[in-house]
Order: C-alpha cells, then sequence, then structure tokens
C-alpha cells in the first residue's frame, strides 16, 4: 500500500522557518522558484518563502514518536535518542542501537549477514529508524532509505503574487537593570568606574532591538508515504523484522503522525509567531502494489488532475494483466465544484480518520 498526500494551506504572519541571525535580524528561509511570466512570456526565477523538507521530516518523526506514546502506552519501541527528539540515527558508533553493536562483533555471519541482521536489529529497536530510515557510514556501512517522501513548502503556483516576507520590529525592555555595568569582578574587588570605563565595559541598554523576518503566503505541501516498507527489511534481502501487530502498530502511528503534521504541528518559533492558518484543501490517495503520487498543489485543478491521472495510472496496469486498487479522498473548501469517483468529508480530521478504517479494512492496522 502507498500513500500519498496533498494539501494547500494559507499560513499568515509566520516564521516557521528561520535559517541565521545577520546582526539583529532573524531572516526567513527563501528558496528559488521557476515561474511562467505571462507578461514577459518567458520563464523567470522567483525567490519566495519557504519551510525545508529537513524541518518538516523532522517534525514528522517526532510526531510520529508521539502519536506512538498513545498507542503503545506510553512505551514505544524508540531509541532514547529519537524518544527526544535527537534523529541522530546510527551516525557513529557510539549512537548505534547496542543489539546492532553486537551484530558487528559476530564472528559466524558474513558481512551480507552482518548488514541484513544490523538492519533488522535498528527496526525492531526504533520504530522511527525504521519509519524514517537510518544510515550507519563508519567502518561498517549499513544504509536503510525512508519510508515516506517531503519537499519544500513553497507558496503554490497560482498564488505566488499574493507572497510576501516583510520584517517585524521588536524591542526587549529591562528598565530594573538600565544603566547597570557588565564584566567580572577581580580578586581586589569592584574596579573603579573609571577604570571600567577605560576598558571599555559597557552599560546595560534599557531597550534591545531586534528584528524577525515574517511571511504570509498560501504553502503547498506534497507527502508520500511507502505503507509497505514499514517493518521489513529491504537491504540485502526482503524479510519481516516485527511481527503483525506490531507492524500494524507502526503503520497506525505513521499514519497519525502525519495527521498531526498536516493539521499544523511543525516549524519554528511557534511560542510567539503562532501563524493565522486553515487548510484550504487535502486530497490523500491509497494505491495497492504501486507507487502512485498525486499531483502537487500548484492550482485548484489538482484535484482533477490526480483523478484522471489515477484512472489512466490503473488503465495501464490492467492492460499489463494487473489489478490495483486507487482510492481518493479529499477535503477542499476552494472550490464548490466536486471530482466525479473521489470522496469528500468536511473536516480533515475526517478525512484522516476514514484512511484509517480504510487501512483497517485491508488488514494493515
Amino acid at each position: 500500500m502507498f500513500l500519498s498526500l496533498a494539501s494547500r494551506f494559507v499560513a499568515n504572519i509566520e516564521a516557521l522557518n528561520a535559517v541565521e541571525s545577520i546582526g539583529n535580524v532573524t531572516k526567513h528561509r527563501r528558496a528559488p522558484v521557476v515561474i511562467f511570466d505571462e507578461k514577459d512570456n518567458r520563464y523567470t526565477i522567483k525567490y519566495v518563502p519557504a519551510i525545508s523538507g529537513e524541518s518538516i521530516g523532522h517534525a514528522y518523526q517526532a510526531n510520529v514518536v508521539e502519536f506512538a506514546k498513545a498507542i503503545y502506552g506510553g512505551s514505544p519501541p524508540v531509541c532514547k535518542w529519537c524518544a527526544r527528539g535527537e534523529f541522530l540515527k546510527e551516525m557513529r558508533m557510539e549512537y548505534t542501537i547496542e543489539e546492532a553493536k553486537k551484530v558487528i562483533n559476530e564472528k559466524n555471519l558474513s558481512d551480507e549477514d552482518k548488514k541484513h541482521e544490523f538492519e533488522k536489529a535498528v527496526i525492531r529497536n526504533c520504530l522511527v529508524e525504521d519509519i524514517g530510515g537510518f544510515l550507519s557510514a563508519e567502518e561498517f556501512p549499513v544504509k536503510r532509505t525512508s519510508a515516506f517522501q517531503v519537499g519544500y513548502l513553497v507558496p503554490t503556483r497560482d498564488s505566488i503574487s499574493a507572497t510576501v516576507i516583510d520584517t517585524q520590529f521588536h524591542v526587549r525592555h529591562a528598565p530594573v537593570i538600565a544603566g547597570g555595568e557588565t564584566g567580572e569582578e577581580t580578586q581586589e574587588g569592584r574596579k573603579t568606574k573609571k577604570e571600567e570605563n577605560q576598558e571599555g565595559r559597557k552599560k546595560v541598554a534599557a531597550q534591545m532591538l531586534y528584528y524577525v523576518e515574517v511571511a504570509s503566503a498560501l504553502y503547498g505541501i506534497h507527502f508520500n508515504l511507502d505503507i509497505d516498507a514499514i517493518g521489513k527489511t529491504r537491504l540485502v534481502k526482503v524479510e519481516e523484522a516485527v511481527n503483525s501487530e506490531d507492524k500494524k502498530k507502526r503503520i497506525l502511528a505513521a499514519i497519525g503522525g502525519l495527521a498531526l503534521t498536516v493539521l499544523g504541528q511543525f516549524g519554528a518559533k511557534k511560542s510567539r509567531f503562532n501563524p493565522i492558518s486553515e487548510i484550504k484543501s487535502l486530497t490523500i490517495s491509497l494505491c495497492d502494489n504501486f507507487m502512485f503520487s498525486v499531483t502537487p498543489p500548484h492550482d485548484t485543478k489538482y484535484l482533477i488532475s490526480t483523478m484522471e491521472r489515477a484512472k489512466s495510472f490503473s488503465n495501464l496496469l490492467k492492460s499489463a494483466g494487473v489489478d490495483s486498487e486507487i482510492s481518493i479522498y479529499a477535503y477542499d473548501v476552494e472550490k464548490s465544484e466536486k471530482v466525479e469517483g473521489v470522496k469528500y468529508f468536511n473536516t480533515p480530521e475526517g478525512l484522516f480518520e476514514t484512511v484509517m478504517k480504510q487501512l483497517k479494512e485491508k488488514g494493515y492496522v
């Protein structure tokens, strides 16, 4: 089973992905996109606010952990680093799961068998590395490709002209300590005011000025999840690494973590820059046996394109003698016109609930 998701959502006054500080200015991430300029009748480059795939990927895996805690009664199979949101993933021996370390030292196994058993050990002990992959790159290299794919969040093609980045001015005010001097005392005690001024000691300012870049945009997210890849090895050979009940819980955690992410649990600086956000549309497809990806949400016609492509893809497989069912689910408040063959929902939460029920009916969860 392969899940693909696309969504369009408005985020006003957000600072979800900062990249650097220049002096007292915190800058928002930007990325170049190619657009067609109808006035000049040619393609051009435009820099737009963006949220990196790394940011979304980190948030998704953190949300998988949180959802898994509820499913496993507070004790999910997660390594101690992933449990606290430090996704080091076997990058060095000191961050390698103990059971996997034992495999490396096993003398009765060939290198290929060691790699297979190493992958299996990591999968058993950490569902985050099962779903999100890992890379052990030291003296015994082993790689597991992530079961999910996500790219940068950028403004949709039909809304780029309504996208903006603005710098907001802020002040921290400390009237109690204003005028006090900073610096360390010597063994002889405090120096005189004249000595301190000569050494360039600075007074504490009453007001500290800083600037934060914020953006407002209609973003599009595109996310794929290979459900069949969860819980099984695939580097040296394909083999189930966990029992069927545990696998069902892991798939449920993967879907639940995705729901939390799409519903808004991602991004930085939300304690003071929590965006005014609203999901405008959401589409999820479920495809048996093959990797079918929904059309990216560049404009409001992406759902029509997705349905047309799903029909064509099914016909392609049938012509090769292969049966595959593609189900399309949608939530849409942008277009009143409904697409034939798509099942619609009144809320995004209701859509995810039905996806989980559909997977349960097919025996996945």
